[in-house]
């Protein structure tokens, strides 16, 4: 009769039944914990965003050149220093190969989607997903650049080198109206705080002011001294300032009466010199601080940044000339206001004027892009979403019928508020 302990050993000195035993529970156990480790990482993916986040459209330059960037919707953590987060693929082109040149960028918290604006479709991308959610094209292409609804509701859409503007919907992009009334292409876009009015800008020296609910003409604004170039808005929606060819600086105009207020021109010019990355003009880029005591533009001919003291509506004058790394022909600034973006890649600080970061991708390549803006994220959801563009915010929340309805922060966030008087209740 076997002993206790013979149990355990084969007549060989080989491991007995209960050592088989063990050892196989033991293999399937782990093979188990490992299977379901697997299944829950793949049903978990990366970690939720959490924080403020830059999102690079690219290719982001008129000469659709793939040294500055490559291409893709690039995503830095402003958090971390401007990390390298992802590069969310973009489709083809449509003769295949590399993707169209991206002309705008927006987001709306409404339908949680950022649109990548490409000159031969329109994409929504799911922000929580980083995921291509739908693509459309209308009369066989898309996009120069448009705008998201502060409301959610519908995008205005600039057609690429068409005289149409398309509205459609946010959330599939179906088309509900194109308006056909302009006299050359259509190019910028920009919607008021409370999305009841859209400002136009085609190719020409008028800006068309519409009204978003019944998509009319409401009057025209100018004309300018030459072509409108890129504008912005005060917080209010009272004034429009615009870069026009042939000058380095811009020009004022009254939203409400349509009319000319008048013309700033940087020491020296005009005339001034051009460049491409300029898009052959002295300047392509323009800036309003949030809180609209400054006003920001590149010079085109020595990679150089204009700021000017706004010091009142009508009577800036010349703060600083500050220096960058290389040219821009955008300029943009973050949701709380305290960074500017020049299409260079370079991050400057609002108040020192210091440069405190360039953009870098995961190639080590430095970023070129005029199209960008942030997003910021609470638990992997957006929560605020900034602008391609940097208007005045002064007077935004008065101006809107609540400070929620500007639109671009979700409800229940209060981590950031307009500058200026507060709305009343």
């Amino acid at each position: 009769m076997l002993e206790r302990n013979d149990w355990d050993r084969s007549v060989e000195g080989k491991p007995g039944w209960r050592c088989r035993l063990l050892s196989a529970v033991v293999s399937t156990a782990a093979a188990m914990c490992t299977m379901f480790a697997t299944e829950a990482s793949a049903q978990t993916g990366p970690a939720p965003k959490n924080g403020l986040y830059l999102y690079v459209c690219l290719p982001g330059n008129i000469q659709g050149d793939l040294t500055k960037g490559g291409s893709g919707l690039v995503v830095f953590n402003v958090d971390q220093g401007y990390k390298f987060v992802e590069r969310i693929p973009l489709p083809e082109g449509p003769g295949g190969g590399e993707p169209a040149s991206c002309k705008g960028i927006d987001a709306s918290i409404q339908t949680g989607y950022i649109y990548p604006m490409i000159t031969d479709r329109l994409l929504a991308v799911d922000l929580a997903t980083s995921k291509i959610a739908w693509q459309q094209t209308y009369d066989g292409g898309c996009c120069d650049r448009g705008a998201a609804s502060p409301f959610g509701e519908t995008l205005w859409m600039a057609g690429n080198r068409v005289a149409t503007w398309y509205v459609v919907s946010a959330y599939n992009g179906t088309l509900i109206d194109p308006i056909k009334e302009f006299p050359q292409r259509a190019h910028n876009t920009q919607m008021s705080p409370r999305g009841d009015q859209v400002l136009l800008s085609p190719a020409n020296d008028i800006l068309y002011l519409y009204d978003t609910r019944t998509h009319k003409k409401i009057r025209e604004i100018g004309p300018f001294f030459a072509r409108n170039r890129p504008f912005v808005v005060n917080g209010d929606w009272t004034r429009v300032y615009s870069n026009n060819n042939g000058y380095l600086g811009f020009t004022a105009a009254d939203i409400e009466t349509g009319q000319i207020l008048y013309r700033l021109d940087a020491p020296g010019t005009p005339p001034c010199q051009t460049s491409s990355g300029a898009h052959g003009t002295c300047v392509h880029g323009l800036a309003l601080t949030h809180d609209e005591t400054a006003m920001w533009f590149p010079g085109a001919s020595d990679n150089s940044i204009w700021v000017y003291q706004m010091n009142g509506a009508d009577k800036p004058h010349l703060r600083a000339k500050i220096q960058d790394y290389a040219p821009s022909g955008w300029i943009t600034c973050g949701i709380d206001g305290t960074r500017m973006y020049p299409a260079s890649g370079t991050v400057f600080d609002t108040r020192s004027l210091m440069p405190i970061a360039r953009l870098v991708d995961e190639n080590g390549q430095f970023v070129y892009s005029e199209k960008l803006m942030e997003v910021r994220f609470v638990n992997g959801k957006p929560a605020q979403v900034g602008d391609q563009w940097c208007n005045g915010l002064k007077g935004s929340g008065r101006f809107a019928t609540s400070g929620q309805a500007i639109g671009r922060t979700a409800p229940g966030y209060n981590g950031y508020e307009p500058p200026g008087p507060k709305a009343k209740d």
